[in-house]
């Protein structure tokens, strides 16, 4: 049964999460950030929506493929990652500041392919201390023992004007987990361990890249990390691929998804269409997992996207559909149902009203969900949407649409957050129009204000 106290990471939003840790000597570069000030270009909407920042000059980083992670004091910083451009073109990590009507943009670091990769679609998680955490999804041959794509862990520390960067941990492939392609983020517990997911890697009956791992990387007290593999994913109807974050309860336990294995009877895949697990302590051995649901194509397949978590211990979540397009589904603690929780299907997707869901989050007391597609909608470049609960139980959610992305606005908006004041950020992986200088820009952060009523 679920203890439901639960911690996330930040996705800003999404999910809580895991990620990794060093081995051996660790890396450092000193790297100070570049900055730049832009207002906010207003569009009118239903919903007041704004763009904060467009995304056009090639070294201060171009398209972010993730959502934004907010500053934990509060203060309305948001941070996130670019998937290209920057100093070496291979991405940056950015910091955007409220200045005045607007806000400022600083690069905070630059990737490097033949240092460290480049960022995938995980969001960074931001300690107390200012200090950055993440990962990117490849490093280079010479680094990795020939595992190109096995990926990094690593740690941004501020200094004065500047940040250091620590390279934590160093995937290598086989047993120690390779590939951060998913929307892996990272989790910290209150002794600053971290945890995270790889999508390959460990046990190998999965083929010749392995089935993916959940990994914890511990601190050493001297600036190192040291990890222990918490649970090897062995395929099957255990399932295999993880490619989302961790969320923790408040006994230890992780919740997640896993994209492959399961039900070898689904209707779509028989490979399986992919699982929702749970891991609890299992000392002195590896964690132990339990799978609480077993999509079987009907009720959703390949889940990759992360987990939400009421207090009562429900959990909401996106799954793709094979004839449809996408859906929201809630898991409910039953004592009748296998696994011991029971899915309810909230609202499906149709295509005009939104296809290729990539986030939901709890917007509001009455249990109404937000998030945004990166498809569909009357521009066909993705929307923000709100999920009301129904009037009458067991029917659908009631979906209201927040806004229509354009050409000028953004095109495929990526994970969203929401500040206390109720609004929703987030970015778009393309499109923002041309700037005041005429230049095309590629992504942009953006505000929608969520009504309370809608």
């Amino acid at each position: 049964m679920l203890r439901p106290l639960f911690r996330c990471a930040a996705m800003g939003l999404a999910a809580c999460i895991g990620f990794a840790i060093p081995s051996g000597a660790a890396a450092v570069r000193l790297v100070p950030p570049l900055t730049f000030r832009e207002a906010p270009a207003l569009r009118p909407e239903c919903c007041g929506s704004s763009v904060l920042y467009r995304f056009r000059w090639t070294k201060h980083g171009l398209r972010p493929l993730a959502g934004l992670t907010t500053d934990p004091s509060g203060n309305g910083v948001f941070y996130g990652t670019t998937s290209s451009g920057g100093r070496y073109g291979r991405g940056t990590i950015f910091k955007l500041t409220p200045s005045g009507t607007g806000y400022e943009e600083s690069t905070l670091f630059s990737f490097d392919r033949n240092f460290n990769g480049s960022p995938g679609a995980g969001s960074l998680l931001v300690d107390s201390t200012g200090a950055v955490y993440g990962t990117t999804h490849a490093q280079p041959t010479s680094h990795a023992h020939g595992c190109e794509y096995c990926g990094i862990v690593f740690k941004l520390t501020p200094t004065g004007s500047t940040y250091v960067e620590t390279v934590l941990h160093r995937f290598s492939g086989g047993s120690d987990g390779a590939e951060l392609l998913g929307s892996q983020g990272l989790y910290e517990d209150a002794g600053g361990a971290l945890y995270g997911t790889t999508s390959s890697g460990g046990n190998s009956s999965c083929g010749r890249t392995g089935c993916g791992i959940v990994f914890k990387l511990t601190p050493t007290g001297s600036g190192t990390y040291t990890e222990s593999v918490l649970y090897r994913f062995k395929g099957g109807a255990g399932g295999w691929s993880p490619q989302s974050a961790l969320i923790a309860d408040s006994s230890g336990a992780f919740y997640g998804t896993a994209a492959s294995g399961g039900n070898p009877n689904c209707t779509e895949f028989a490979s399986g269409c992919g699982i929702v697990y749970e891991l609890t302590p299992n000392e002195p051995k590896p964690y132990k997992e339990s799978v609480i649901h077993f999509f079987d194509g009907n009720d959703g397949e390949t889940p990759t996207s992360g987990l939400t978590a009421d207090s009562q211990g429900d959990f909401y979540g996106i799954a793709n559909t094979y004839t449809r397009y996408g859906e929201v589904y809630e898991l409910m603690p039953s004592s009748s149902a296998s696994g011991g929780y029971a899915i309810r299907v909230l609202f499906d997707f149709d295509g005009t009203d939104g296809s290729s869901p990539n986030s939901v989050t709890l917007c509001s007391s009455a249990g109404a969900l937000c998030g945004a597609t990166a498809d569909g909608g009357e521009n066909g470049v993705g929307l923000a949407f709100k999920l009301n609960p129904p009037h009458i139980p067991a029917r659908a959610y009631v979906e209201s649409i927040l806004h229509q992305f354009d050409t000028d606005d953004g095109e495929m908006p990526s994970g969203v957050v929401i500040d206390s004041g109720g609004a929703l950020y987030g970015t778009t992986q393309e499109g923002g129009g041309k700037s005041q200088t005429g230049l095309d820009s590629y992504g942009v952060v953006f505000k929608i204000n969520v009504p309370s009523e809608s």
